[in-house]
């Protein structure tokens, strides 16, 4: 399947039966987004992720390599990088985690964590600066 086609696809994957993978994306000769690229989305902006099940997860990056985020009421804060084409963070359950972001249609990117078992079940959309007001 084309990249086009996956990411036409990727919001409302689970409606047309499409299953997003590391290794479909690879198929399709998608690239994750380079270290550059991801630092000119991520640094100082906001990022809202949306998982395929409805969670959303919204953060703050900081320019000092923090970031800020909310999932439901909870509010936590940790330390972030970019490296190797990834976004690396600390996580909640301990540990680093870094994930690889491919570019999709309107404004949103494909969010693949090592966590999920090889899917790529999160979207991705930019705001601009601390647009939630995160703390």
């Amino acid at each position: 399947m084309a990249l086009i086609s996956i990411a036409m696809t990727v919001i409302s994957a689970n409606a047309y039966g499409v299953d997003i993978t590391v290794n479909s994306l690879a198929a399709s000769a998608a690239t994750p987004l380079s270290s550059a690229e991801l630092t000119g989305i991520v640094v100082g902006n906001t990022l809202v992720h949306k998982s395929q099940s409805g969670q959303e997860v919204i953060i703050y990056y900081r320019n000092d390599g923090y970031r800020v985020f909310k999932m439901g009421a909870r509010r936590f804060e940790g330390p972030y990088e970019i490296k190797d084409n990834r976004r690396c963070e600390s996580s909640t359950q301990g540990g680093l985690v870094c994930m690889a972001i491919y570019r999709a249609e309107g404004g949103q990117y494909i969010v693949c964590d090592p966590r999920d078992g090889g899917r790529c079940n999160w979207t991705m959309a930019v705001e601009n600066g601390n647009s939630r007001d995160l703390q």
